[in-house]
């Protein structure tokens, strides 16, 4: 826990209901009177420090129990550097295919969920499963290629296919790099086995505290966000607003990008998600970025 120039990082999942009870009391243990004032907020009515309210519907919302003066404060809680045993959960991020954002993403979030599993049994999950493969299976069950479908409710139905595909057959790993080989010769899932998941389920008409909800119990979440010219242009430090008349469009279809969800925050007092791009490192803020919460639909869970 760390809270600084109004501030509040959350690094333990456990702490984010009771985290700062007693806030005051605690500062002025372990600050001293000297520097109190540097560490804690004051209720700007009465200048009496404030303390965190137990509230199930805002995070973080503290108050003054003189006047009753509230505030909600910034934080965020991340799965970016979460570790489990000291094994990340994580995958590295992706370059994904042109085109390919929906598999690239539902396959991360599927690694994802195989990192946290065998990371809680202290064991590794090296593999990174093959995009290649699914797109395979996708021909094979369509009758067509993954970008051959251009109706207007392509995302839908592609998405559909690949969660089906998933679910029956699996995927298998891309374990055809000479890197991987070399750096673990002896793995016993080098294309050997197909990786099922167990249930997909869409998360429809969620509040964001809903949403934050399932990141907080360690999911990675699935989100669309509508594509504008703003979008290549996100610099690190910038909140991704998307201006629905700026919306960019092909053949009379707006553009979505499929994601993964990793963080949820409030930031200037806005609610945001950090999402875990498909465009390599050099994206953003190295490979990720914040969206603002307004801006995102269609959230999806896999369980394994």
């Amino acid at each position: 826990m760390y809270k600084s120039h109004q501030w509040l990082f959350v690094t333990d999942s456990s702490l984010i209901c009771d985290i700062v009870t007693k806030y005051s009391i605690a500062a002025m243990e372990m600050y001293g009177l000297d520097d109190l004032e540097e560490h804690l907020t004051f209720c700007p009515q009465c200048n009496l420090p404030l303390y965190q309210k137990d509230d199930h519907i805002k995070f973080m919302l503290f108050s003054c129990r003189s006047c009753g003066y509230e505030v909600q404060q910034d934080y965020f809680y991340s799965l970016e550097n979460k570790k489990i045993n000291g094994i990340p959960v994580l995958p590295p991020i992706k370059s994904q295919k042109r085109g390919a954002c929906i598999p690239t993403s539902l396959l991360t979030i599927h690694e994802i969920a195989l990192r946290t599993q065998k990371a809680e049994m202290k064991e590794e999950f090296h593999c990174e499963l093959s995009v290649d493969h699914l797109l395979e299976q996708y021909k094979e069950k369509k009758g067509c290629g993954y970008l051959e479908d251009n109706s207007c409710d392509k995302d839908q139905r592609r998405k559909l296919t690949c969660t089906e595909i998933m679910l029956e057959d699996g995927v298998s790993c891309s374990h055809d790099d000479e890197a991987f080989c070399s750096q673990y010769p002896n793995s016993k899932t080098k294309g050997t086995e197909n990786y099922k998941i167990e249930e997909v389920c869409h998360l429809k008409n969620l509040s964001f505290n809903d949403i934050a909800g399932f990141v907080l119990k360690g999911h990675a979440l699935n989100i669309r966000i509508p594509i504008t010219k703003q979008f290549a242009q996100l610099k690190t430090g910038d909140m991704y607003i998307a201006d629905k008349k700026m919306v960019k469009a092909v053949n009379y279809c707006e553009i979505w990008h499929s994601v993964v969800i990793v963080r949820f925050g409030r930031r200037e007092g806005v609610n945001y998600f950090r999402f875990m791009n498909s465009h390599g490192p050099d994206f953003c803020d190295k490979g990720f970025a914040d969206v603002r919460a307004a801006d995102i639909t269609e959230a999806f869970l896999l369980k394994i």
